[in-house]
């Protein structure tokens, strides 16, 4: 048998935050080392498959799938996972992104506007990192 062994490392694509992840990592380990990156913000599921396949030659080959799925409280488009293999034996690793996340649409209601009078508004993003910076003031009547 042609078993996984080794280790490899996953980030988010622009992010400085590695996780390592052993070939033998379990799913709910996985999870947990996904979650600790700051640009995930909702939950994660992880499910783990491990299978088996004969090459031409004879030899079994042992196959790890994890099926990572970001739901709930991520903003939209969670960005793709990126990783380095050079510690990984016994099998490539391939990352793909089988359903694109959507981005926020996001708006707001003012009630209780005076018809004729002049209201300016600016606004910052928040998430777990920080602030944003504050827009230009927009004014309207």
């Amino acid at each position: 048998v042609n078993s996984v062994g080794g280790y490899f490392t996953l980030s988010l694509v622009d992010d400085l935050e590695t996780i390592v992840i052993s070939a033998d990592e379990s799913a709910a380990d996985l999870k947990t080392k996904l979650q600790s990156l700051s640009h995930v913000q909702g939950n994660v599921e992880v499910e783990r498959m491990d299978t088996s396949s004969v090459d031409e030659d004879d030899n079994e080959q042992e196959q790890r799938t994890w099926l990572v799925t970001f739901v709930g409280g991520n903003d939209g488009d969670v960005p793709l996972l990126v990783s380095n293999t050079d510690d990984l034996s016994g099998s490539t690793l391939v990352v793909t992104e089988t359903t694109k996340g959507t981005g926020l649409t996001m708006n707001v209601i003012v009630d209780d506007l005076e018809e004729g009078r002049y209201y300016s508004a600016r606004v910052a993003a928040v998430n777990s990192v920080g602030s944003g910076s504050w827009t230009e003031a927009w004014s309207m009547r």
